[in-house]
């Protein structure tokens, strides 16, 4: 197959050949353009059409592979130029695994709301913690590796900022809450008051907005 192809592209070609074919392809060079992305993408997915007039590439997922399809999409000058782009998953292909969890989580969260009733009928008011100074001191450095954790992965632009982000605006607000809810009447609940509305609340709000915004989307 080589020599074959060898031989011919070694073969003088005569000038008047030469000639019509640039002719040719001057004039349907876009047709040929059009012709050559329709037959790749017919070979890479059979029954794909449906991308090329979206203008986005189908993507399967077969054994951990991606297969792709070429797309027409406009590149502004009027033309479809073929073109690889990413398209989500669809919905139907939700892995069962995830929908089976889905199921459980949702369950859960409504099994809590009898229990919720229960533990608020059913407990004391007042309580005597055995380890009262480690409860707070734990919630706290949990907060203070959030916070250095998601400063560290933010300087280093690591998108997985979102997530420890995420996690440390909830111990804040866990913290807040808390906080009001054990302080003694007088001076220790007005301190954890303003603790709470002018320190952990604020900050956790914050925290969650850094969450959203660092949150990796296609196309960023």
């Amino acid at each position: 197959m080589t020599d074959r192809h060898s031989s011919a592209a070694g073969r003088p070609c005569p000038a008047g050949r030469t000639d019509d074919i640039e002719q040719f392809l001057v004039h349907y060079e876009d047709t040929i353009d059009d012709r050559v992305a329709e037959t790749v993408e017919v070979m890479l997915c059979p029954g794909g059409g449906h991308g090329r007039e979206s203008g986005v590439m189908a993507s399967t997922q077969l054994t951990g592979v991606h297969s792709l399809c070429l797309a027409r999409v406009d590149a502004g000058s009027g033309s479809g130029v073929p073109r690889i782009l990413p398209k989500a998953a669809a919905t139907s292909a939700f892995p069962p695994l995830l929908r089976r969890a889905a199921t459980v989580l949702t369950v859960l969260g409504l099994a809590m709301i009898p229990w919720l009733v229960f533990l608020h009928a059913g407990l004391p008011a007042t309580a005597q913690a055995s380890h009262w100074a480690w409860t707070w001191t734990g919630l706290d450095s949990f907060e203070a590796l959030g916070l250095l954790s998601t400063g560290l992965l933010l300087r280093r632009g690591d998108c997985r900022a979102c997530l420890t982000s995420a996690a440390t605006s909830t111990l804040l607000l866990v913290d807040a809450w808390f906080d009001t809810m054990t302080a003694a009447p007088g001076s220790d609940f007005k301190l954890a008051v303003l603790m709470a509305v002018f320190v952990e609340l604020p900050l956790a709000v914050a925290c969650a907005v850094l969450a959203t915004r660092t949150f990796p989307r296609p196309g960023r």
